[in-house]
C-alpha cells in the first residue's frame, strides 16, 4: 500500500508525512508501528502564538496509542521538533495534532472509547480491548469526559420510577436507578441508595413538585424519602416485589409445615412439602391469574 493511501486511511492530517510502516509480531499478535513527522517549515509557539522557522533540536520519537488498522494494533512513532520562538525567545515544541501533552493515547483513541462507552452492551474490558488501552485508562478517559457532568438532574417528568442495581461504588454496593418509565429512558444513576443521599439529591431538582406519579419498590427508606421530597399523592409500588414476598411468604409456611412432619421424612406429608416442583405450583397458578 501506497504512503499516501494509507495516510488517508489512516486519516492524518495532509500536515503529516508516513516516513516508514513496520510491523512486527509480539505476544503472537502482529502490531503495526508507522513512523510520521510533519511537513511543515514552521510552528506556532505556544506561548506567545507567533510563528518561528528556527529549529532548535529534535526529540526522541514518541510512541502514540492509535486506532486499529485491519485487526492489527496500530501505533504511531511521531517524530517531533523545538523551535526557538523569535519573539519572546523561548523554545517549545511543535504539536502535529495527534496527542496532548505527555499523553501516550491519540485524540482518535480517545474518541473512540468515548463513543464504545455509548453502548450498553460492552463492558469496560470490551472497550479496552478494542482499543488497545487498559481497563484503567479507560475508566479514567470516560470520569475525564464526565468532570463537567451536572452532579443531578434539573428537572423531572409527571412520572418517574427508581430502582436498584447490584454495583461496587465508594459509597456502597448498590446503586440507585432514577428511570423514566414513560419514554422508556435512564434519566440518572446515582452511587448512593442511602435516605439522606436520595433526600439532598431530590432537594436539588427545580420541579420536584410538578411530580404526579412516583413508581418505587417496597423499601422503607425509598418509599419515606420519596414521600418527604415529592409532595405527589400517587404511589405505586412495582407488581414484580409483591408477588416475590407473597411468594416468599407461601414458601416459609411450606417449610414451617414441612418441618412438623420432619420425624417420618417417608411420610406423603413430608415428601409432598419437600418437594420445590409442587411448590412452584403455586407461581403458575399467579401465572395464570394474571393472564
Amino acid at each position: 500500500m501506497k504512503k499516501e493511501d494509507l495516510r488517508k486511511l489512516l486519516s492524518l492530517e495532509s500536515s503529516i508525512d508516513i516516513t516508514n510502516v513496520d510491523i512486527k509480531k509480539e505476544g503472537g499478535k502482529n502490531n503495526k508501528y508507522v513512523y510520521v513527522k510533519s511537513n511543515k517549515k514552521k510552528a506556532r509557539c505556544l506561548k506567545c502564538g507567533n510563528f518561528s522557522n528556527k529549529l532548535h533540536d529534535y526529540l526522541k520519537p514518541v510512541k502514540i496509542v492509535y486506532l486499529k488498522n485491519s485487526g492489527e494494533n496500530t501505533y504511531l512513532i511521531a517524530s517531533k521538533r523545538r523551535f526557538k520562538c523569535k519573539a519572546c525567545k523561548k523554545t517549545f515544541t511543535e504539536d502535529l495534532g495527534l496527542n496532548g501533552g505527555r499523553c501516550s493515547i491519540s485524540y482518535k483513541t480517545k474518541q473512540m472509547i468515548l463513543k464504545e462507552c455509548l453502548d450498553r452492551n460492552k463492558t469496560l474490558e470490551d472497550i479496552a480491548k478494542d482499543c488497545n488501552v487498559s481497563t484503567d485508562t479507560v475508566r479514567r478517559i470516560f470520569l475525564e469526559a464526565m468532570k463537567n457532568y451536572p452532579e443531578n438532574v434539573d428537572t423531572l417528568p409527571e412520572v418517574i420510577s427508581f430502582d436498584e442495581t447490584s454495583t461496587y461504588t465508594c459509597a456502597g454496593t448498590y446503586s440507585f436507578v432514577l428511570n423514566d418509565p414513560i419514554h422508556k429512558i435512564t434519566l440518572d444513576i446515582l452511587s448512593s441508595r442511602k435516605k439522606d443521599f436520595l433526600i439532598s439529591y431530590f432537594s436539588k431538582v427545580k420541579n420536584r413538585k410538578l411530580v404526579k406519579v412516583v413508581i418505587c419498590d417496597l423499601k422503607d427508606h425509598i418509599t419515606r424519602s420519596s414521600k418527604f421530597v415529592f409532595q405527589t399523592q400517587f404511589f405505586a409500588h412495582e407488581p414484580f416485589h409483591y408477588t416475590r414476598y407473597v411468594l416468599k411468604g407461601l414458601d416459609d409456611v411450606r417449610i414451617r409445615l414441612q418441618n412438623e412432619y420432619e420425624e417420618n421424612k417417608k411420610s406423603y406429608e413430608y415428601r409432598m412439602l419437600k418437594n420445590r416442583v409442587n411448590s412452584k405450583l403455586i407461581l403458575k397458578a399467579f401465572d395464570y391469574t394474571k393472564g
